[in-house]
């Protein structure tokens, strides 16, 4: 035994393995995705749940990216499923898409969206398809879209998705640039199931990529930890096959329980680990599903369709536990099948129904199955219908009638069934209809019998009138009495003829009843037709209507924002406005101020002015005087 190897190696239970994890099993399937990617093909990996799917999106897209290609994983949980509107959902899709390729420094998501306004959500995303993303990335682009599954519980119509990635693929026929866009599905989910509306082309394109489970060349990944519990890790690996069947989450678990136990004796490896599983996942397997696979696989049978096809999966179910190799379930394309093969608990081999592995037939064996059908039948119905099948469907006494034979309908409307329970109901409902034809010839027999009686006995008692009659002289009472007898016997004839007509109307009655019944029964079935038409076309009609209300807000969003920058720019305007009226007031005040100022300046001239006329005036005066006191002191020099 190698002792250099770690004492814990990193077997993982559940989730998705890391690019790097040393346990990650590569199967044929990994091939046959790569290859078809790179061809350009539009993919599916469509299988129950904890099969490796979402760690084989994480391998190949490493490869991919390895050579060049652009890759983008999209996991719809995480986008969201409840209370999201159309609007949100598609919008999320491209905000993954542009952080993923970080497109974000050269596209504005809000104002794009806005943009289209007038554009429906899916034809938002084609356009980003066709006007964004193409032109953005020269490279071959890959877009991952994991949990496919969960956008069938949108509250909102999806088909026009599924329909738009087939027009991306259609597009290749006329536009190049859409042979560098592949899509792949991963989910748990039927091709023909994504697509809803019948009326609508299915969803027909794309390679499904079959998981299937480890096989022990493939499985040697997963032996090498083995290797510190036993020196012969590929025939320990072997027997872990054997419970597993190779599925993923189990063989993964089972690995790391060896690893926390003691050395395994290496003559009884068989036997050890027969107990170690028995121990640890069987019993109490409930208590012990940690992390929940066990329970997942129960619940997606008993939950299927809300509880309505869990009778219809039980059944074929345990045909096939019963039919093992001597009388297998052959495969057939129903919905039936396919989904007791999405929950993961059947696989199929060479054309049969089988069970996937030793631990899954441990734990869901017949006694469970029966348990699980009794649960769900009433008890008034439980008990006659084994009792039935229990006499080999001869003691027809077990059969239902009356009011239980009604509950019963009413309780399998809308359920799929097993073909026992629907061979109980249907021979029960024939018993009940072979009763009331029987009572109504037995009032018919009863009817004639007594008209024949009172025949006889008129024929009778006519002979005695006509015997009478020849000895009425020995026996005038006597023929008086047989006349009374005779008017009574004619009586009784009349009311048994009465009686026999009343028959023969009632069995008639009976019949027009029998045959309105089922013309009622047919209308009510075309009614419930019709109503169920109605009822889906109101419900589109809906939609349509939620989608046009939802766009009219949009619209009314849209319009509401440009309304609030018109009014920030019209608060704008008022403020510059007002900005430009206060200069405006300023230049007033200071044309005002100089106004004045020129006023006063003017005012100060025409002062000066005056001043400068009344100098003048003095100065003309002053020389006037010294003239005249010129001429004054001349005329006294002269004297």
């Amino acid at each position: 035994m190698n002792q250099n190897i770690q004492s814990s190696y990193p077997y993982q239970v559940g989730g998705s393995l890391p690019t790097n994890a040393p346990t990650y099993v590569k199967r044929e399937a990994d091939e046959q995705l790569y290859q078809a990617l790179k061809e350009g093909d539009f993919c599916y990996v469509l299988n129950s749940r904890q099969m490796g799917k979402s760690s084989l999106q994480i391998q190949t897209m490493k490869r991919l990216q390895a050579e060049g290609f652009a890759c983008i994983a999209i996991d719809i949980t995480n986008i969201g499923t409840a209370d999201i509107t159309p609007e949100q959902w598609y919008a999320g899709i491209i905000d993954t898409i542009i952080n993923s390729l970080e497109l974000y420094d050269n596209f504005d998501l809000n104002d794009w969206w806005m943009q289209q306004d007038l554009l429906s959500p899916v034809n938002k995303l084609s356009k980003f398809f066709e006007s964004v993303l193409l032109p953005s990335i020269s490279q071959n682009i890959v877009i991952f879209i994991d949990e496919i599954d969960s956008i069938l519980s949108l509250k909102f119509e999806v088909d026009d998705f599924f329909a738009l990635i087939r027009e991306c693929y259609n597009s290749r026929a006329s536009q190049q640039e859409y042979e560098r866009l592949t899509f792949v599905l991963l989910g748990v989910a039927n091709p023909s199931d994504l697509i809803q509306d019948k009326q609508r082309t299915p969803f027909n394109i794309g390679k499904g990529i079959e998981l299937t489970g480890f096989q022990l060349n493939e499985a040697e990944p997963l032996a090498q930890g083995l290797a510190q519990k036993t020196t012969n890790p590929m025939t320990l690996m072997d027997e872990i096959l054997y419970w597993t069947g190779g599925q993923p989450f189990l063989t993964q678990k089972l690995c790391k329980l060896i690893l926390n136990h003691d050395i395994i004796p290496e003559d009884g490896i068989k036997k050890w680990l027969r107990k170690l599983v028995q121990s640890q996942i069987i019993n109490d397997w409930e208590a012990q599903d940690d992390p929940e696979h066990l329970k997942t696989i129960r619940d997606r049978i008993l939950r299927a369709g809300g509880g309505q096809l869990a009778g219809r999966l039980l059944a074929i179910y345990r045909e096939v536990l019963e039919g093992g190799n001597v009388s297998p379930v052959r495969i057939a394309d129903t919905s039936e099948q396919i989904y007791l093969r999405l929950s993961g608990l059947v696989v199929e081999q060479q054309g049969n129904l089988k069970v996937y592995n030793h631990i899954y037939k441990s734990i869901f064996n017949l006694d469970w199955v029966n348990q699980e059908l009794k649960d769900l039948r009433p008890d008034f119905y439980s008990q006659p219908f084994e009792a039935w099948f229990n006499s080999n469907c001869e003691d027809n006494s077990h059969l239902l009638h009356g009011e239980n034979l009604s509950d019963a309908l009413a309780w399998a409307e809308g359920k799929s069934l097993s073909s026992q329970d629907y061979q109980f109901i249907t021979a029960s409902q024939t018993w009940e209809f072979a009763q009331v034809q029987q009572k109504t010839k037995r009032k018919t027999r009863i009817g004639g019998i007594i008209l024949a009686t009172f025949l006889v006995l008129a024929a009778v008692f006519g002979g005695l009138a006509f015997c009478a009659n020849n000895g009425r002289s020995n026996a005038e009472g006597e023929l008086r009495t047989v006349k009374k007898q005779k008017e009574k016997a004619e009586e009784q004839k009349k009311n048994a003829e009465t009686q026999r007509e009343n028959a023969e109307k009632q069995r008639e009655n009976a019949e027009t009843q029998r045959e309105k019944a089922e013309t009622q029964a047919k209308n009510a079935e075309t009614q419930q037709k019709n109503a169920e038409t109605q009822a889906k076309n109101a419900e589109k009609q809906a939609k349509n209507a939620e989608k046009q209300a939802k766009n009219a807000q949009a619209k009314v969003d849209s319009a509401n924002k440009k309304a609030r920058k018109a009014e920030e720019r019209r608060e704008k305007a008022q403020v510059e406005t007002k900005k430009a009226q206060e200069g405006q007031k300023k230049a007033r005040d200071e044309a005002q101020r100089a106004k004045a100022d020129k006023n006063i300046v003017v005012s100060q001239k025409n002062k000066a002015q005056q001043q400068r006329d009344k100098a003048v005036k003095e100065k003309d005066r002053a020389e006037k005087v010294q003239r005249i006191n010129n001429a004054m002191r001349k005329n006294a020099i002269k004297k």
